[in-house]
């Protein structure tokens, strides 16, 4: 129920902040390099061919850079998660034989099973 919808939700979050992000690297890698025009060339296949070699080149050094970036980020990203949840207090797991039922107040006995083998 709750739990679940909390965890969509963060993933869902998370995902388009993540994606916001390695948009906003790749962008800045190519300021300065190539107009929005250029970029839209080298981007589509078939007037990739119309730009100078020194152009794709360059475009695509500037691109591979900011994927670069985005995936050092990404993984930086990773790591201070994992720390985060290594920090988390740890509880452990309770078994069925560790919760008590309301009938077994402390105190009382419970009647033995039948397919008990009595005491010799």
């Amino acid at each position: 129920g709750v739990a679940t919808g909390s965890q969509m939700f963060m993933r869902n979050f998370g995902s388009v902040v993540g994606l916001a992000l390695v948009g906003l690297i790749i962008n800045r890698s190519l300021v300065g390099k190539a107009s929005s025009h250029t970029v839209s060339k080298i981007l589509d296949v078939h007037a990739r061919s119309s730009l100078g070699s020194a152009a794709r080149e360059s475009i695509r050094q500037a691109l591979l850079g900011g994927m670069h970036s985005a995936f050092l980020v990404a993984l930086l990203s990773a790591a201070i998660g994992f720390v985060a949840l290594l920090r988390f207090p740890q509880q452990g797991a309770q078994t069925p034989v560790d919760v008590q039922s309301p009938s077994q107040a402390p105190g009382t006995r419970s009647a033995p099973a039948r397919d008990a083998v009595p005491a010799v």
